[in-house]
């Protein structure tokens, strides 16, 4: 993320929030979203806090 923060964000928030969904799918027999690419947030990955810590699946939140 320190080498280029406009490009760049941690990864643990979206394995967090993909990993959730996959248990909700697997265990909870939810259907999973269409195949998409989710876009990244605009921001500065290395001090937005909506970059640091959350993450959406959703295309363009």
């Amino acid at each position: 993320v320190g080498i280029d923060p406009q490009r760049l964000r941690p990864m643990l928030p979206c394995f967090r929030t993909a990993f959730d969904a996959l248990t909700a799918w697997v265990e909870d027999r939810e259907r999973p979203p269409a195949s998409t690419t989710v876009p990244r947030p605009a921001g500065d990955g290395a001090t937005d806090p909506a970059l640091l810590n959350t993450c959406s699946l959703r295309s363009g939140s």
